[in-house]
């Protein structure tokens, strides 16, 4: 609560950290009883297993240091209170019980510190209201969630979070100009950061202004494998084996090579697309650009493989289904076209302007 207020942690692992906290610190101080002491490998693994625990806490918002370190520390706080050195005489005071009865008594000076950290919180009064926004938003009522994200960003204008799902939110009801200024202070404060450039540059796409948006992405692709210090690299480590930092990096390349093929770049963008597939080869969305792309080269049967493999991995996406209708259409498959065509308008997709048209003929 002390490092984060905002956070709503759940678990047992600042009370594991706490025992471990505890077993090594009476060990390595020779408190404990020698049946119980960790030996100098025990106390080694659990050093190396405490260094991992906190790089994996660094590189995961998912992970809870805050809990971590003050679990560990309390456990060395504890294990110094219940705890006795060799051949020392034992007084009421200093006795194991007393020393529990004082422990247990800082709980609620502790709860009351907690919850002085609450009260009268801008990050928490901004927390409150952009949790609230967000479920607007998924709920598609985007101007009240507007309205809540700017209450949000009154108590906390710093926190870019907040700024980033207003863009969004601004994005969808046309306003580019706000959205990029929101985007921009995001960018300001962590310049290094490729979701909030690719939202840049999706921006750019919704403005019709491809060029600036492939710059763009050309600036988060090149951020690629270029991780700072140890965290970075561990963070990196990770990634190699994370199926979502498979997908995060296909789609990069993936919008990239939309916003080329938005922008008559075909050869380009099929190399984004080959690089997309090989990164994450489960990319549904990754074969599906790649089959528009080899379907303004006029090759219809690579086009219509991809959309197979597209669908294969997801059924419930409107565009596969558009963009196969044009491409058994082209291949003279009119039957196939219609079946297409029909689960196209099931699932309500809205084709871009620059996308190619359906024929008329086939209504």
């Amino acid at each position: 609560m002390l490092a984060n207020p905002i956070t709503t942690s759940i678990g047992c692992s600042g009370a594991n950290l706490g025992i471990i906290g505890a077993l090594m610190l009476s060990s390595w101080l020779k408190r404990a009883e020698l049946s119980a002491r960790l030996s100098r490998p025990q106390l080694l693994l659990l050093a190396i297993f405490l260094l991992y625990s906190l790089l994996l806490g660094l590189s995961s918002t998912y992970i809870d240091n805050g809990a971590h370190l003050g679990g560990f520390i309390t456990g060395m706080f504890a294990s110094l209170l219940l705890t006795k050195p060799a051949n020392r005489k034992v007084s009421f005071f200093s006795s194991a019980p007393a020393k529990a009865l004082a422990l247990t008594a800082v709980i609620p000076v502790l709860i009351a510190v907690d919850q002085k950290r609450i009260d009268n919180n801008n990050d928490v009064k901004c927390c409150i209201e952009h949790m609230d926004a967000v479920a607007l938003l998924k709920e598609k009522k985007y101007f009240h969630g507007i309205e809540k994200l700017d209450a949000a960003h009154a108590f906390k204008p710093s926190d870019t979070s907040v700024l980033a799902d207003r863009a969004r939110a601004l994005v969808e009801i046309g306003r580019f100009d706000k959205a990029l200024a929101d985007i921009d202070k995001v960018i300001e404060q962590h310049p290094k950061d490729r979701l909030a450039l690719m939202n840049k540059a999706s921006i750019y796409h919704k403005m019709k202004d491809d060029h600036r948006a492939i710059a763009e992405m050309d600036k988060a692709i090149a951020l690629e494998a270029k991780p700072l210090g140890l965290i970075g690299i561990f963070s990196s480590f990770q990634n190699i084996f994370s199926t979502t930092g498979k997908q995060e990096e296909s789609t990069f390349y993936n919008n990239r090579a939309w916003f080329k093929l938005a922008n008559g770049q075909i050869d380009s963008a099929l190399e984004d697309c080959n690089q997309a597939i090989k990164i994450n080869r489960s990319s549904s969305t990754a074969y599906d650009t790649r089959s528009l792309a080899y379907y303004l080269q006029g090759k219809y049967q690579l086009a219509d493989q991809d959309l197979v493999s597209a669908i294969r991995c997801n059924n419930k996406d409107g565009a596969f289904y558009y963009h196969r209708t044009l491409t058994l259409m082209a291949l003279g498959k009119a039957t196939d076209a219609k079946a297409a065509l029909a689960r196209y308008r099931e699932l309500d997709y809205k084709p871009e302007a620059w996308e190619p048209k359906v024929p008329a003929d086939i209504n």
